[in-house]
């Protein structure tokens, strides 16, 4: 086995050597006429890493979190570069090429090479297959020559096989063709054009995976059979049916139901010692899972806020007042098992993780939780408070009820504060950590409400069906998917394509699957970025 050897040549001088048809010795590449640029955000960019080397990068998988931009960090826009990334890409890349030298593909490669074959053939054969994935696509012959030049000048100085390879790959994986998703753009006014081949296989499985395409999707994206509409959606089904999907979970589920901001949420240790790590990533767990079950069966998506059952450790079941299996000594405290909700919990609108995101560390927020609901579910546009509006809350009030009238009896705050505070009060008898109680001030709590198209509910459980069966329920979470996969704001255009996907969707049962299907299929997410529109 070859030990591991790394040429500490530097990110600018990497991203040089790597040049190839797109500027690259800038922190943010400039605009090329008839290229769109995308970078790959974090954990994009730490699974494809993983998908070249075989090898997780403990550097790649702590980078520094995209900010959200349209409630998702696949926003385009919103994906700039800087010289502390690059050095950060430096880092991460060559930690998981050492990796791979002694215990990934790269060993693999190595190991693999034909004894009979000469070195330089092996070399050429590991840097172009590697490259290939990276890529998501075939280096040209000028591409493959250059990095085969950064081999030959490795060998040159006395780098052994596996080093100088890595030198190779090391510019591969500082090009902007891994760094980024390359796309030629669309002529402006040019007709209606879409991505194909390696674009598509690329925007594709970045979406359904949050990862680079597999052989077989590069094989068809290869022979250009992806054009065919039957051929396009079997492959969207394949590789939802792959594990590697949970992405949906972790990463759009997660961003969409809030309950990737987790982490970030801490309570007053003096009101909710309750509230630790553990609890924390229990809460979080409980709605990927749900979420996971949902997608392996084609489930209604109604049912994200429908469902009777759910999924909790000892930790969530303490908090929920529910038996665990662990109380016997049948499993480990830490083991999820599926349970019946209680009469008051009804899907993720009930669950203490996105109940405690949408709250403050000491206290409930209604404010947080009606303006969530009304945006993310409903998709219905709150604008900023009115300027010098400031109605404090009345302190002296017995229930949150009565504290939050001053906002809708002020007329600048009543246009907002309305709708918010009528789905916002519902959640009062959840606590900041999402604990269910009746009381508030020694009254009971009045959890009714109304949405914003007049149907009245008399407590979240109603209230959670009475959104599952709201006209604008399934068109927004339509428009969250496609914002999503597409990484760009949408606009008037594409309303339409919106109600026809949820008509869609309604005619083949609320798929959850399905759901994904329609959008990667679809018009919207397929179409090329128009040149005056690509950054």
């Amino acid at each position: 086995m070859l030990a591991p050897r790394s040429l500490d040549v530097g990110a600018p001088l990497l991203l040089a050597l790597a040049c190839a048809s797109v500027a690259c010795s800038e922190p943010q590449p400039p605009a090329q006429p008839g290229l769109h640029l995308h970078r790959l955000n974090a954990t994009q960019y730490a699974n494809s890493l993983e998908a070249v080397l075989g090898v997780r990068s403990g550097v790649a998988e702590h980078l520094p979190a995209d900010a959200p931009s349209q409630g998702f960090d696949t926003a385009s826009a919103a994906l700039t570069t800087s010289p502390l990334l690059l050095e950060f890409y430096a880092q991460a890349t060559t930690e998981a090429l050492d990796l791979s030298l002694v215990e990934g593909a790269l060993a693999s490669a190595l190991d693999g090479c034909d004894p009979g074959e000469s070195e330089a053939a092996c070399a050429r054969a590991v840097i172009r297959g590697r490259t290939t994935v990276a890529w998501r696509h075939p280096p040209s012959d000028a591409e493959l020559e250059r990095l085969l030049a950064v081999y030959a000048e490795a060998r040159a100085l006395g780098e052994p096989l596996g080093s100088a390879i890595a030198a190779a790959l090391r510019a591969a994986l500082l090009s902007p063709h891994f760094v980024f998703r390359v796309e030629a753009t669309a002529p402006a006014g040019a007709p209606a054009d879409f991505v194909e081949g390696y674009e598509l296989a690329s925007r594709v499985a970045y979406f359904l995976w949050s990862a680079p395409p597999d052989a077989e999707l590069l094989a068809l994206a290869e022979q250009g059979a992806l054009s065919e509409p039957s051929t396009y959606e079997a492959q969207v089904r394949r590789m939802l049916a792959d594990p590697r999907a949970s992405a949906l979970a972790s990463d759009f589920a997660g961003q969409w139901l809030a309950f990737r901001y987790l982490d970030d949420v801490f309570k007053d240790v003096g009101r909710y010692p309750d509230f630790d790590q553990q609890l924390r990533a229990s809460m979080a767990e409980e709605p990927r899972l749900l979420f996971d079950a949902l997608l392996a069966e084609d489930g209604d998506l109604r049912e994200l806020l429908l469902s009777e059952d759910s999924y909790v450790d000892a930790h969530l079941a303490a908090l929920y007042g529910l038996e665990h299996p662990s109380q016997g000594g049948d499993v480990e405290p830490e083991a999820f098992v599926p349970v019946a909700n209680g009469p008051e919990r009804r899907g993720v609108l009930t669950q203490a993780g996105l109940l405690s995101v949408l709250a403050y560390p000491f206290t409930t927020s209604p404010a947080r939780r009606g303006s969530w609901v009304l945006s993310n579910l409903l998709c219905t546009e709150l604008g900023p408070p009115p300027p010098g509006v400031d109605v404090p809350v009345d302190v002296s009030a017995s229930t949150k009820r009565e504290a939050f009238a001053a906002h809708r009896a002020n007329p600048a705050c009543a246009g907002c504060h309305e709708p918010i505070d009528a789905i916002g009060l519902a959640f009062e008898s959840y606590d900041a950590i999402g604990a269910f109680h009746l009381s508030d001030g020694g009254q009971r709590i009045d959890s009714s409400g109304a949405l914003p198209s007049g149907v009245s509910f008399g407590d979240p459980v109603e209230m959670a069906s009475a959104i599952a069966e709201d006209p604008s329920f399934v068109p927004c979470v339509v428009q969250q998917t496609l914002t999503y996969a597409t990484g760009r704001a949408l606009d008037a255009d594409d309303r339409a394509e919106i109600d026809a996907l949820a008509s869609t969707l309604e005619s083949r049962g609320h798929g959850l699957r399905e759901l994904f299907v329609l959008v990667a299929t679809s018009e919207a997410f397929r179409a090329r970025i128009p040149e005056e529109a690509s950054p």
